[in-house]
């Protein structure tokens, strides 16, 4: 009886002894694994566009992937000045097409107006203004495609200028049947 005892303890303190080298291991792992996440989720924060406002570099972000042949980089706009102060969570400026386009984080949703440039005496066409919508409208959705966005398009033409879903609403304003500013806003995707 006295042997199984003492065999008892003997095994208990080896078991107990070795404990702490299997725990180091585990946490030695453990450590490693989170070093990888990290080092993932510091790739995906590395690329900023905006650092003034988290919500609009998300949005340039989707942007930029969605849009590769007409990326927007930071030395094309400036944090937006009106009402004598620079707001941080809006940026403005002009793109390839000559769009005036101002992007405001209204409270972690996205706001996208596309205007024409003020010094334009003559409007831009349906079909330009069209084609910055689309560019603009799908990086605000995580997928969308092209004949969802025509859709979009079409049943805010037919709606008096306005189209709303959970997820993204738009508002055209138009003059004789012409386009003179969209405003597109939802969630970032």
């Amino acid at each position: 009886m006295k042997r199984k005892f003492v065999g008892i303890i003997f095994l208990a303190t080896t078991v107990l002894a070795y404990s702490p080298l299997n725990s180091d291991v585990v946490h030695a792992q453990r450590k490693s694994v989170n070093k990888v996440v990290l080092s993932k989720e510091k790739k995906k924060q590395e690329q900023v566009i905006y650092s003034g406002d988290k919500v609009i570099n998300k949005y340039l972000i989707s942007y930029n992937q969605k849009n590769p042949d007409d990326v927007i980089t930071p030395d094309m706009f400036d944090v937006y000045y009106h009402h004598g102060r620079k707001h941080d969570n809006q940026i403005k400026f002009f793109n390839k097409g000559g769009f005036e386009i101002v992007i405001t984080n209204t409270i972690g949703n996205i706001e996208i107006v596309i205007d024409k440039s003020q010094g334009e005496q003559s409007l831009k066409t349906v079909d330009e203004f069209k084609a910055e919508f689309k560019k603009f409208a799908k990086a605000s959705k995580k997928s969308v495609t092209d004949d969802e966005l025509e859709q979009i398009w079409n049943d805010a033409f037919a709606n008096y200028g306005h189209y709303s879903s959970k997820t993204l609403e738009v508002s055209l304003t138009s003059y004789d049947s012409k386009v003179e500013r969209i405003m597109i806003s939802g969630k970032t995707s």
